[in-house]
């Protein structure tokens, strides 16, 4: 089904510039009428061109001044372009009449037999060539140029796939894919010397030949580079070096409908260039146009209906997977997306025609414009998606944290950039070259303040990013119910800068609202003033929230707590896992998560700074010799020390402080050591187990439970 609509199309629009072409031709060979009159020094063809124009003219100005006489006072004119279409259903329904009238009339006085004779008698009486020869020196100079392309395309392919196969497994896919797409740029070098060639020996210099051959070479140049970018894309003869996740017979019908497309547009882009070259009258090109249009809206519907399910399963591999919610209305959307793509076509069908009959010749080129602009968002995604993908896949083998990885940020901020731009552009061509919503004589300020508008919020994105990957850098990766790794300190930059990135993030983009709006003409000065005065007003009234606030900066000037610190406030203990302008998130160790405001925070007592000394009791026989004891516990402790995985957590070795207290059944007796914050439990243990293991081997026995009970004599 498919591939039937595909040669549908094509048919008909082979059938339809063929039947032209056999129009033009049959016109260029009709012979010219003997005049007696005609001046001397002009040709026979040439007087009766130039008497078809005048009666044509004439005939148009007879029809407009009865058209005028017919309206009725308050009729309202045809729109042109830049000016305000009328409101209300009466005014519009009274120009779509006015608009169907015109092109009525302009089809009726159409004549392609005379218009395409003309075409050919000026480019023959400007060169020494005609018409029909000078444009089949033109498509065979192009034909030779694609038959070279294809060659050293060829050759360059066979070089290619022999070197894949020796570099397997040596370089990485990212160079080979630009190596390859480099050598694929070498392909239209042979091109571009065949169209230069005829472009400067086909032709005289300053002739309207010459501005002809420009034309349709330089658009057959645009044809083959749009084919070769699909090419690098697409890939359909190498799917290990294919930058868009489609399939070998996907990316096969892809290439051949998009540079089919292609193709039809330079073609129907070529007709109306060469007719507004040529001074045609406006009546001609808005006809050439209309049936561009057709031509266009054919190629569009049979591209569509011919890639629908190839270009559904493409935009569907574009779709993340992280986020499900947004990911499953993406997919549909993909699924579906020729719906959109058939409205848009009927849209940018409409907008053609009445750009035509409002007198915009350019609303095509804007059109054409749009389309290229919307198919370089999906390569630029495309791209994007390969590269960020790939490196990723690296990042996970060398288990490195792709947040602070400088490719991924250099091209999430390329990728960005990129779409406000093709994005700011679509906007201008439909605002401005459709719909004329800004007068031209104000274009030029607006498009200069727009693009300032668009400068300072691509500015603002790239430095936040850069910012947030210079903060990341100095961030460790987030970890959730994980202890922090062996030897790992937390420093006080990692606290503050998660609150210097919120700070940051406001500050920008505070400051690019208000260029964004300035430069759009929108007076920022008021809504300083008013923000000065809410926070004025805000401050009184939330004494609490400033309060916090304030109390917030005083503690991390202080350096009193960080990032993975164990503290004790009081009404709350735990590891510091966060905070804002205004609260601390503390972890328990039981997995609690209190949020205490930085007001009700108070004294705080810091667990994890610099060092903690454990002391623990011990209860031991009252017979036991505490030399025997001390001498005991200074050599678990040096082994302790050499201990691989305990000893670096040691500060001070484990030792007997003395006796604590003398019970009536056991001496209690403290032991003490140093060791680095956080890791005192582990030594704890292991000091406990060694004491266990040793005391009973060195004759040193742990007090019992039972008390001694004093017994009362009696004497007798």
């Amino acid at each position: 089904m498919d591939l039937r609509c595909l040669r549908l199309g094509a048919a008909s629009l082979g059938a339809l510039l063929f039947a032209i072409a056999w129009s033009a031709t049959a016109g260029a060979q009709q012979q010219p009428a003997v005049v007696d009159h005609m001046p001397p020094g002009m040709t026979a063809e040439n007087y009766n061109a130039m008497v078809q124009d005048i009666a044509r003219a004439t005939a148009e100005h007879i029809r407009a001044d009865r058209v005028l006489d017919a309206q009725p006072p308050n009729s309202v004119a045809l729109p042109r372009q830049g000016d305000s279409v009328a409101a209300g259903g009466e005014s519009a329904l009274l120009q779509i009449d006015q608009m169907v009238d015109r092109l009525a009339q302009i089809w009726s006085s159409f004549n392609a037999s005379a218009t395409y004779s003309r075409l050919s008698a000026q480019l023959q009486m400007d060169g020494y060539r005609s018409g029909q020869s000078l444009f089949g020196l033109l498509f065979l100079g192009i034909a030779i140029g694609v038959i070279f392309e294809a060659a050293s395309g060829w050759l360059i392919g066979v070089i290619v796939r022999r070197w894949l196969r020796r570099q397997v497994g040596s370089v990485s896919l990212l160079p080979r894919v630009a190596i390859s797409a480099m050598l694929d740029g070498l392909t239209l070098v042979p091109l571009a010397i065949v169209l230069y060639g005829l472009s400067t020996y086909l032709v005289v210099n300053g002739t309207l030949q010459e501005t002809v051959a420009y034309i349709v070479l330089g658009n057959a140049l645009i044809w083959r580079a749009s084919a070769m970018v699909l090419r690098i894309w697409l890939r359909p003869m190498a799917p290990e070096i294919r930058i868009v996740a489609v399939t070998d017979a996907d990316a096969r019908r892809l290439y051949v409908a998009l540079s089919l497309g292609v193709l039809f547009y330079m073609i129907g882009r070529s007709h109306i260039r060469i007719l507004m070259a040529t001074d045609f009258p406006t009546d001609t090109i808005v006809v050439a146009g209309f049936a561009n249009n057709i031509l266009y809206t054919i190629v569009d519907l049979s591209v569509i209906l011919a890639i629908r399910h190839p270009m559904a399963r493409w935009l569907e591999s574009l779709v993340d997977e992280v986020n499900r919610g947004w990911g499953h209305s993406k997919r549909m959307l993909a699924r579906n997306w020729f719906i959109f793509g058939i409205a848009l076509d009927v849209a940018m069908c409409v907008a053609i025609a009445q750009g035509l009959l409002a007198g915009n010749l350019n609303v095509g080129g804007g059109i054409s414009t749009f389309l290229d602009l919307l198919i370089s968002l999906i390569l630029i995604e495309s791209l994007g998606d390969f590269v960020t993908t790939h490196r990723k896949a690296t990042l996970a083998l060398q288990a490195a944290d792709f947040q602070s990885d400088l490719t991924i940020v250099a091209t999430r901020c390329l990728r960005t950039v990129l779409w406000i731009a093709v994005c700011s552009g679509i906007a201008e061509i439909w605002l401005l070259d459709i719909f004329g919503v800004v007068a031209p004589t104000e274009r030029l300020a607006w498009e200069h303040n727009v693009s300032k508008a668009v400068l300072a919020t691509t500015a603002a994105y790239v430095t936040w990013e850069f910012a947030c990957y210079l903060m990341a850098r100095h961030l460790p990766p987030t970890a959730r119910f994980a202890p922090a790794p062996d030897g790992q300190v937390p420093t006080r930059l990692a606290t503050l800068l998660p609150l210097a990135r919120v700070t940051l993030g406001i500050a920008i983009s505070v400051l690019t609202i208000l260029v964004v709006l300035s430069e759009l003409g929108v007076n920022t000065a008021p809504l300083i003033a008013g923000a000065s005065v809410f926070g004025l007003a805000l401050s009184f009234g939330s004494q609490t929230l400033v309060k916090d606030i304030i109390s917030g900066v005083f503690y991390l000037t202080d350096d009193a707590f960080r990032l993975g610190e164990y503290i004790d406030s009081g009404k709350a203990k735990g590891t510091v896992e966060g905070f804002t302008l205004r609260s601390i998130k503390l972890r328990h160790q039981n997995g609690q998560l209190h949020i205490v405001p930085f007001g009700e925070l108070g004294s705080i007592t810091n667990f994890s700074r610099d060092w903690i000394t454990v002391k623990f009791n011990l209860r031991l026989d009252r017979n036991v010799d505490l030399e025997v004891v001390r001498k005991v516990v200074k050599k678990i402790g040096q082994d302790i020390l050499d201990d691989p995985e305990a000893g670096p957590l040691v500060i001070e070795p484990l030792k007997m402080q003395g006796i604590a207290e003398i019970n009536d059944a056991a001496l209690v007796v403290r032991f003490k050591f140093t060791s680095k914050p956080g890791k005192s439990a582990t030594v704890q243990r292991m000091a406990m187990k060694r004491i266990y293991e040793r005391f009973p081997e060195m004759g040193i026995n742990f007090a019992g439970t039972a008390a001694p009970v004093p017994i009362a004599l009696k004497t007798v």
